[in-house]
């Protein structure tokens, strides 16, 4: 990818351009902005930022610690690293909503919601036994859904 810096009319924006990319891939990226009545660079702009706007799942590809307690829940399970990401099939509005839920406004929210779970990680792995590949941001999902729990317990 090549990045050229261009000023646009809502601020400041980046061209990138994408080589080799497999024919296959291309198609799909055709039919789909054919199907969704746009260019195929708008149709590829639009899927890029909302895939990239997703406070958790920015944090969960990134974070260094979500990835390390990955493969320690992953130990704990005596299960694989899955070559796939967590997301539980939510869509970015989904997304958006649960992070208003939990109180999340920014990465060290996440970051705090990360460490306040570690300690309980373990424990939620033991209450699935059997599964033999987890994907990666698992440890984040599990994080999250005890700070849920707390938070509906203090209610």
């Amino acid at each position: 990818m090549t990045e050229q810096n261009e000023n646009a009319e809502k601020g400041s924006t980046r061209t990138l351009t994408v080589r080799n990319m497999p024919f296959d891939v291309d198609n799909e990226i055709t039919e789909q902005a054919r199907a969704a009545g746009k260019s195929k660079s708008d149709f590829v702009k639009e899927f890029l930022s909302a895939s990239f706007g997703d406070l958790i799942g920015n944090f969960m590809r990134g974070n260094g610690l979500v990835a390390l307690m990955d493969k320690d829940v992953a130990t704990m399970m005596k299960a694989a690293l899955a070559d796939y990401w967590y997301d539980s099939a939510q869509t970015l509005a989904e997304n958006r909503a649960w992070c208003r839920l939990l109180g999340i406004y920014k990465e060290e929210d996440l970051q705090h919601i990360m460490r306040n779970g570690v300690p309980l990680l373990e424990l939620r792995a033991a209450q699935l036994p059997g599964i033999t590949h987890i994907p990666h941001g698992t440890s984040l999902a599990f994080a999250s859904s005890l700070r849920l729990l707390a938070a509906i317990y203090r209610r």
